[in-house]
């Protein structure tokens, strides 16, 4: 995850150094997580939010319960000291885009391990179409959902009644003029990403087919499951009726020639005696 997806304000105005980067980063975490944990209502992610916590407090000395636990990475230690190693084993790690790469963000996404990119929805389409540019047809996908860590970028107004600012600004929107004036500060100020640093224009190697997680097609894939599995079960209960009525016939059968078996004899038992 960028450094300043969660935050954009704090990492403008923060030292640059990675103790003070990294601890505001994780902070932000931190912070996010105790609020998805403090909702009333079941939350969705509330499991994954107390395992964050767990393991991300104790670097600022903090318990589960956020009692002071003692020293921790972000806690009594001198900023020049710090060295981020100590935070390898986090499942959250902050990046940067940069023209070395030198946070290994292609690299670690390439392992084909259980790694993946957290970003803005604009910035991931940029990202996969210029990670699938590549010679090895190594295939990235995309996909959003219920997000994790929602974030909404905008203008604070406070609540003022005929308020000039507010009317303007929902006659810009309404409008499509602030569309415009974004597709014009994206001209003229584009996001720096790694396809920025590597003077990427326009694909090089022919397209990949690929199906994203959030593919049209998916869907036709969990109906046709599902239809197998029913076809399935028919098939099985067909199966098992089948094999019944056969032993069940059979029983029947075994049944009905016994008893008439035994009527034969009680006739004949009685046919000789009559004759004597």
């Amino acid at each position: 995850m960028p450094f300043n997806l969660l935050d954009v304000e704090d990492a403008h105005s923060l030292p640059n150094s990675d103790f003070w980067r990294y601890g505001s980063f994780y902070m932000q975490i931190v912070m996010r997580c105790r609020k998805i944990v403090g909702e009333v209502a079941d939350a969705k992610y509330k499991n994954t939010a107390l395992n964050l916590l767990t393991k991300i407090n104790p670097y600022f000395g903090w318990r589960q319960n956020f009692t002071d636990l003692g020293n921790g990475s972000f806690v009594f230690n001198d900023p020049a000291t710090f060295n981020d190693s100590v935070l390898k084993d986090l499942p959250i790690q902050p990046v940067d885009y940069d023209e070395r790469d030198s946070y290994g963000i292609a690299k670690s996404l390439s392992s084909c391990g259980k790694v993946a990119l957290m970003d803005t929805k604009e910035n991931i389409v940029e990202m996969t179409s210029f990670l699938n540019d590549n010679r090895e047809r190594k295939i990235y996908v995309s996909g959003h959902g219920d997000s994790f860590f929602p974030t909404i970028r905008g203008w604070k107004l406070r609540p003022v009644r005929n308020s000039y600012a507010e009317k303007r600004l929902k006659v810009m929107i309404s409008s499509g003029i602030l569309k415009h004036l974004e597709f014009l500060y994206k001209l003229w100020k584009p996001q720096k990403l790694l396809n920025h640093y590597a003077k990427w224009r326009h694909p090089k190697i022919e397209a990949v087919s690929r199906l994203d997680f959030n593919s049209k097609i998916t869907p036709g894939f969990y109906i046709c499951g599902i239809l197998l599995i029913v076809c399935a079960s028919v098939l099985f209960a067909e199966i098992c009726s089948g094999a019944f009525s056969l032993r069940f016939s059979g029983w029947i059968r075994n049944l009905i020639t016994n008893l008439q078996g035994k009527g034969l004899r009680e006739f004949c038992k009685v046919s000789i005696s009559s004759s004597r």
